[in-house]
């Protein structure tokens, strides 16, 4: 078995890190360039404005009057849009807080903005540290809309991020014949990162998998957990069902720590494949959650969501194609099954501190 002071110390250390289940965090933005004008928007977590505008809760946000200016003088200083190194004058027009925010704490909120520049817009250069206090990795996804054609961009962002946008028509025309292509590949990779930055996911896969006697089981076990949370992703991602997201949450946490502590204690698992399976329903809101925070690009729902899907596929696969072999060829080893117990432990303990943790989100 493990020993427990060692256990504990290491779980200490990874507290820092993984404080978040699944840090992701997606800013989507749309621009229409028109002459000498740049209307955009940008969509984010509400839990940031919160921060920004120095409330306790999401909550507040329906109740309390939003300073204006204050927002505005933190985009104005955090957000440059500039046309040939002259900066553009941007206003603030609306904020809008998403409609699902009483039962979804992590919300998003639209900003809608307009810039003026000094003349007609051929190029432009966006320069911004929004969000740069949030520790964790960002993805900003933008659509750019000019003449009646479409360019994305996708683009990992730290603390300062810089983006030049090139608007001769030509480069449209080019990028437009291959648009459907360039966003689907944005989505599978979005898909992929949010794999492999969800602690909790990557510990409920690994939980389900450290106990197997076989390659076979392993196909039984993957095969069913990756049907029942494409199900759930799906519906949810189209607003067909809809669950309050904090539950989704707990649940998933809880189903972590069931899988730990049933590697830990039971000394035969039947049916693991079953458990998959319906932790995997589950499983499937929580994927949710990204697509619902960035929104899905009207008239390119479906392939963008399939899209998706097959990214977290993939990243799944990545995970699973390492773990299988590894466990398969180790368990011909004495000492393998100590390091199950001690995995199983880990498993467990992040559990219960998710659970513990979501808890906040949900009173």
């Amino acid at each position: 078995m493990f020993r427990k002071p060692f256990l504990i110390t290491f779980l200490f250390l990874l507290l820092p890190l993984l404080s978040y289940a699944h840090p992701l965090d997606v800013v989507y933005s749309e621009m229409f360039v028109v002459d000498d004008h740049i209307n955009y928007s940008i969509k984010f977590s509400s839990l940031h404005l919160v921060s920004i505008v120095g409330l306790e809760s999401v909550e507040e946000l329906n109740k309390e009057e939003i300073d204006v200016q204050l927002i505005r003088d933190y985009f104005d200083e955090n957000l440059i849009i500039s046309d040939e190194n002259r900066i553009c004058h941007s206003s603030l027009k609306k904020i809008i807080l998403d409609k699902n925010y009483n039962i979804n704490p992590q919300s998003s909120i639209n900003i809608y903005f307009n810039a003026v520049c000094k003349e007609k817009v051929e190029y432009f250069e966006i320069s911004t540290s929004l969000f740069s206090n949030y520790p964790y990795p960002k993805i900003l996804m933008m659509d750019v809309y000019y003449n009646n054609e479409t360019t994305n961009f996708v683009k990992n962002y730290n603390e300062k991020t810089f983006l030049p946008v090139f608007l001769e028509e030509n480069v449209f025309e080019k990028q437009s014949e291959s648009k459907n292509f360039v966003r689907a590949l944005n989505f599978i990779k979005t898909g992929i990162h949010h794999i492999f930055i969800g602690y909790d996911h990557i510990a409920f896969i690994i939980g389900i998998v450290i106990i197997i006697l076989s390659f076979k089981q392993a196909v039984k076990i993957v095969t069913a957990f990756t049907i029942a949370h494409s199900i759930t992703l799906i519906l949810s991602a189209l607003d067909i069902i809809v669950i309050q997201q904090s539950i989704a949450e707990l649940i998933i946490a809880l189903s972590i720590a069931y899988i730990g502590f049933e590697n830990l204690y039971s000394k035969k698992i039947k049916k693991r494949w079953a458990i998959a399976f319906i932790f995997g329903l589950f499983h499937g809101f929580g994927f949710s959650a990204v697509l619902k925070e960035i929104g899905l690009p009207k008239g390119f729902e479906i392939i963008s969501l399939l899209s998706f899907n097959v990214g977290v596929e993939i990243g799944q696969l990545a995970i699973v194609g390492l773990i299988i072999p590894m466990m398969l060829y180790f368990k011909k080893y004495s000492w393998f099954n100590s390091f199950k117990s001690f995995s199983s432990g880990i498993i467990f303990s992040l559990g219960i501190f998710w659970f513990i943790t979501g808890l906040f989100f949900f009173f």
